[in-house]
């Protein structure tokens, strides 16, 4: 017999089993230890992105991993050229240039190319000696594009009428990853104010006992795309600040009211955001909004600042259970809690939310950076 308990259940923790299931086979698909000989990849180029690329390829291991061969030096005749390159390119991952590649090719010493240099670096003649080569093997070709020193979240490669297109600062929550994204919003929050309701309206009772005026703090920050939304807070301070100057809450403010103290030190305070998840305007994880006085204060200070705007702002992040939570009185403060954030748009993963909301409810109890 199909109880409503065990229907709600089923609805609640199915799709949650279901990514967690497909999380687990990716992640044993990628590390399961194969006994085929893992493809010989070179580097074409000695820059910033061809020593990117072979660490990257060194780091490479189960299913996914790779024999890195060493270096091509594009601009060498014979050997490597006047210019020496990078002292990480170590003298025994030097291969030569084009020429060597061309020989690789042919006896068949290598599965993989990876060209990390602008095209207009080789010169007709030689791309062309190279191109033919290449089609005469069966060897994999990758061009990892020179971005210098630019940050890249969600890179991905898309065509617009055939022309191909580099994506480099995107959101990492398009298609397939937004809806399992989204999903799981629904069913933590869902299941968050169906548990915590009775808590929520005693806290609420509370607020309004201690002390005259509203049990909500609303305040003004900065959503999706730098889209200002309205986020809700059990409030906590004798005052409601939400203008042009705010001061952050530090260790004994005395604006801070009994209550309100113990409700920031368990993040009592955040409840109401389940409901601004539901709404559409917030995440239960991703990086946590600031006032948007302090927003025009931090971006001008610290790189990329804004980045972190590109997706909902979360009740929780991955900068708040790695000890940066709390006050930001510092440049230094802010700027490695946006690096934090700018990591967790890069690396993603529905496993690493569920890590982030579990490590988060163990800092209910203990936290030293909540005041």
């Amino acid at each position: 017999v199909i109880t409503p308990g065990l229907w709600l259940a089923w609805t609640v923790l199915h799709p949650l089993a279901h990514q967690a299931a497909l999380q687990a086979v990716a992640w044993g698909w990628d590390h399961w230890p194969t006994k085929q000989r893992s493809p010989v990849a070179v580097v074409v180029g000695t820059g910033p992105s061809a020593q990117r690329t072979a660490r990257a390829l060194r780091r490479l291991h189960g299913a996914q991993a790779r024999s890195f061969l060493g270096w091509i030096n594009p601009h060498a005749n014979e050997g490597w050229s006047a210019t020496p390159p990078r002292a990480s390119c170590r003298p025994s991952r030097r291969l030569g240039g084009l020429r060597e590649l061309e020989r690789l090719l042919k006896t068949r010493g290598v599965d993989e190319v990876y060209f990390c240099m602008p095209p207009g670096d080789l010169n007709r003649e030689a791309l062309a000696r190279v191109w033919r080569a290449i089609q005469d093997s069966t060897v994999t070709v990758r061009w990892v594009p020179e971005v210098w020193d630019a940050l890249v979240v969600q890179g991905q490669v898309s065509t617009l009428e055939g022309m191909p297109l580099i994506g480099i600062l995107e959101t990492p929550f398009t298609g397939s990853r937004a809806a399992i994204k989204r999903l799981s919003d629904l069913v933590l929050a869902t299941v968050a104010l169906f548990l915590l309701w009775p808590v929520m309206l005693l806290i609420s009772l509370a607020v309004r006992w201690e002390s005259p005026g509203p049990a909500l703090f609303r305040q003004k920050r900065l959503g999706a795309r730098g889209e200002v939304i309205e986020v809700w807070k059990f409030r906590t301070m004798s005052v409601m600040e939400d203008g042009a100057n705010i001061r952050q809450a530090g260790r004994d403010d005395p604006r801070v009211t009994r209550l309100g103290r113990w409700l920031r030190r368990t993040s009592l305070d955040e409840l109401p955001q389940f409901i601004n998840v539901l709404q559409g305007r917030m995440s239960v994880v991703g990086p946590r909004p600031h006032a948007l006085a302090h927003n025009d204060h931090y971006r001008g200070l610290v790189m990329a600042y804004m980045v972190r705007h590109k997706v909902r702002p979360g009740i929780t992040g991955w900068a708040q259970v790695n000890g940066l939570r709390g006050e930001t009185d510092t440049v230094d403060k802010m700027s490695r809690r946006v690096e934090h954030d700018l990591y967790y748009l890069q690396h993603w993963t529905l496993a690493l939310d569920l890590q982030i909301v579990l490590r988060t409810v163990g800092l209910v109890f203990r936290d030293a950076h909540a005041w």
